[in-house]
């Protein structure tokens, strides 16, 4: 029974996140940003998924990593940058996103993390949703490759539902972590992640920051976009 009950409050929390979308215009470039540190066994499979597109500008910030993530990078023929050193009062990945984004040339910024991958042959890239007032938070697919794995549901449920994402009534106010879209505008009107650059989860406060000045968070579930092995959503 309790069981039960728990798969119906999961099932309803999710159903409150949106499933449509807005697709961005096709003249409109896109700059995928992508901090990494020690990311040599994901970017990979990350990058290879991107495949080309003369819209896209992909940029991998190699935030002081020391093994083959830099080397591994380049070899994608991608825009890798290094991290200066770290100022006073930031926190890296925050460091990170920020330097990727005043090196990116695109109108729309997509903040991306390195252990995700978007599903090989499909036109993903071309379809993210984008509305020049509005921020996308958008939650990844979870491949799972074993019924414990599957189990991993329920404490993801609470992880979301501390987010704000799956409120139960009321307007979503939350986000997630792993990818971001947002107009290059609107984010550095905001201050981006300089604005939040002592906040541990980086993505999520600078959401949380947006609501505060009155700019819209839409999140969203959708398996066509990208996919990740940590976390798990309904199809």
């Amino acid at each position: 029974m309790i069981i039960f009950l728990l798969i119906l409050v999961h099932v309803y929390l999710f159903w409150r996140i949106s499933y449509q979308i807005d697709p961005s215009p096709k003249s409109t470039s896109i700059s995928i940003i992508i901090p990494a540190r020690n990311e040599e066994n994901n970017i990979e499979t990350l990058l290879s998924s991107l495949g080309e597109s003369k819209l896209t500008e992909i940029i991998v910030v190699n935030d002081q990593s020391t093994d083959c993530t830099k080397e591994i990078s380049l070899q994608y023929g991608v825009v890798v940058i290094d991290t200066p050193p770290l100022p006073t009062g930031w926190l890296g990945k925050s460091w990170a996103c920020w330097n990727g984004a005043k090196h990116a040339k695109g109108d729309v910024l997509v903040f991306v993390d390195a252990d995700t991958w978007f599903p090989r042959g499909s036109s993903a890239l071309q379809t993210l949703p984008f509305h020049p007032n509005l921020i996308y938070s958008i939650h990844p697919y979870h491949v799972t490759k074993t019924f414990i794995e599957s189990l991993s549901s329920f404490f993801h449920l609470i992880v979301a539902a501390s987010s704000g994402a799956t409120k139960a009534w009321g307007e979503v106010l939350g986000g997630y972590g792993q990818c971001m879209v947002i107009s290059k505008q609107t984010y550095f009107t905001l201050g981006g992640h300089r604005s939040i650059k002592s906040e541990i989860v980086e993505n999520l406060s600078l959401l949380q920051y947006a609501k505060k000045k009155w700019i819209y968070v839409k999140s969203l579930c959708r398996k066509k976009y990208f996919t990740h092995e940590n976390v798990l959503i309904p199809k």
